[in-house]
C-alpha cells in the first residue's frame, strides 16, 4: 500500500518536473509550428499557471475529502486528458483550453502529493523517503527535459 502511494508520489514529481520545465524552451518552438503570436504563446503559458493557482485555492481539501491517494490518480489523469487534448489540438482555442486543464490537473496532484507526504502515517518512518521519492523525480525529470529539448 506505501509503495503505491510513493509510486504516485514519484509520478506526479516526474510528471511536474517534466511540465513546468518545457516553457520557456518549447514555447519559441510552439509558436513557429503552430503559427502563434507572441501574445499566445505567453497566453499559453499563463492559463496553465492561472488554472493552477485557482485550482490549488479551490480544491486544497479535497485529498482530505477523498484521499490524498484518489486525488493524486485525479489529478495526474485530468492532466495526461490535458496532455493528450493539446497534443490533438489545431487550433489556439483549444490548445489554451488544454493548458488550463493541464494547470487543473497538475495543482489537484501536486497539492494531493504534499499532502501524503505530510501524512501522519508516513511521517514518522518514512518522511524521508517520501520527500525523497517527490524530490528526486521531480529535480531529474526537469532537468532532462530542459537538456532533451531542441534548441
Amino acid at each position: 500500500m506505501r509503495a503505491l502511494g510513493v509510486g504516485l508520489v514519484t509520478a506526479v514529481a516526474i510528471g511536474f518536473g517534466a511540465t513546468y520545465s518545457d516553457h520557456a524552451a518549447l514555447l519559441p518552438l510552439l509558436a513557429a509550428d503552430l503559427g502563434l503570436s507572441d501574445a499566445q504563446a505567453g497566453l499559453l503559458s499563463a492559463a496553465l499557471f492561472v488554472a493552477y493557482i485557482a485550482t490549488t485555492l479551490l480544491t486544497s481539501g479535497v485529498p482530505d475529502r477523498i484521499g490524498p491517494k484518489r486525488a493524486i490518480g485525479v489529478g495526474l489523469a485530468v492532466s495526461i486528458a490535458g496532455t493528450a487534448i493539446f497534443a490533438a489540438g489545431n487550433g489556439f482555442p483549444v490548445l489554451l483550453a488544454a493548458k488550463a486543464v493541464q494547470g487543473v490537473g497538475s495543482a489537484l496532484a501536486f497539492v494531493a502529493a504534499a499532502r501524503y507526504i505530510a501524512s501522519p502515517i508516513l511521517y514518522s518512518a518514512f518522511c524521508s523517503v517520501s520527500v525523497a521519492a517527490f524530490s528526486g523525480p521531480a529535480s531529474v525529470a526537469s532537468r532532462f527535459a530542459s537538456r532533451s529539448t531542441p534548441t
